[in-house]
């Protein structure tokens, strides 16, 4: 028994599914924020892709569509969802 390691979920707190505690309020609305952020910079980036490559009307079908992605996401992030 001297080399076996004890597998315990450490002190008797209880642990969430993978092994992570809780975090507080603040750290997930930083986690979801981080997110929006990326998300917003991903829009950004193909619409941008979307200007230099291609022309016409199928910019602007790509553009449009971006716009109502990013507004989509907008509202959902201030919604709370």
């Amino acid at each position: 028994m001297g080399n076996m390691k004890r597998w315990s979920s450490g002190r008797g707190r209880r642990q969430r599914a993978g092994g992570r505690m809780p975090t507080a309020a603040w750290e997930n609305w930083l986690i979801v924020s981080k997110r929006f952020l990326a998300a917003m910079s991903a829009y950004a980036a193909l619409a941008l892709a979307a200007g230099v490559t291609l022309d016409g009307k199928l910019r602007l079908a790509v553009w449009i569509f971006m716009a109502y992605l990013a507004v989509r996401t907008a509202i959902a992030y201030k919604a709370g969802w």
